[in-house]
């Protein structure tokens, strides 16, 4: 788990887009607090409710800030500036693309995930509004059009 963390912070963009895909799939398969345990982060009280996603500096991190939990870190990954936008060939999967599947994901199974709390739902929806309607991304058609199909 560490190391899919510091792959999708650190690695480059091919290698953060295949830890990208890991980390969601982890997430939606256990849900994001068995995830932040199995890297020995606690998880916050259960009466605290959060409202707003942590905002970390991707760019700025290293191994030693690891103590942020795993949907703060990918939510982050919405606002790193340096994410390719590769058109190159049939593959379109890139870091933005890929969270805003995976975000999407992780909206229609909220249900599922007790531990999300229901303020962060419009939180999620509003980024994944923003990255439809996002410059880069319309020119990635096949990546929109599945992107809304999934919304």
């Amino acid at each position: 788990m560490k190391q899919l963390r510091l792959s999708f912070i650190n690695g480059p963009d091919l290698v953060s887009a295949i830890a990208c895909k890991a980390l969601i799939d982890l997430v939606t398969w256990h849900g994001p607090q068995q995830i932040d345990r199995a890297i020995g982060i606690e998880s916050p009280d259960s009466s605290y409710e959060k409202s707003q996603f942590t905002q970390v500096d991707l760019s700025d991190m290293n191994a030693d800030d690891l103590n942020i939990g795993v949907l703060d870190i990918l939510f982050s990954g919405f606002h790193k500036d340096d994410w390719e936008f590769d058109l190159e060939g049939d593959n379109h999967d890139n870091v933005p693309t890929i969270l805003g599947e995976g975000f999407a994901k992780i909206l229609l199974l909220s249900g599922n995930f007790a531990s999300i709390p229901a303020d962060l739902h419009t939180v999620i929806l509003a980024q994944l509004i923003r990255l439809y309607f996002s410059e880069e991304a319309k020119e990635l058609e096949r990546s929109i059009a599945h992107l809304s199909s999934v919304i």
